[in-house]
């Protein structure tokens, strides 16, 4: 539909916009056909595009590493300057 909006803004302005609403396309039922060939290229493109990093994004496993060892440096230094505390 259509529809007439006023805004306001905090200091007194107004403007009147047109609102159009679209309806959205209906979802085609895709599982008519489960051997359908056009079904499977499109899961197989899906699923290659959830593959790939997106823009400037790395996937990469050193990151997880490095993180872990650090974290584990962390907590053998802290448990050792605790145990060193408790001695003095």
């Amino acid at each position: 539909g259509t529809y007439e909006v006023t805004l306001q803004t905090t200091d007194g302005q107004t403007k009147t916009v047109k609102l159009v609403i679209k309806e959205k396309n209906k979802a085609i039922n895709q599982n008519i056909d489960k051997n359908n060939h056009l079904s499977r290229q499109s899961k197989q493109a899906n699923n290659f595009k959830a593959n790939l990093p997106s823009t400037g994004e790395q996937k990469s496993n050193l990151f997880y590493v490095i993180g872990t060892i650090l974290i584990l440096l962390a907590l053998a230094i802290f448990g050792g300057l605790k145990k060193y505390r408790r001695r003095n």
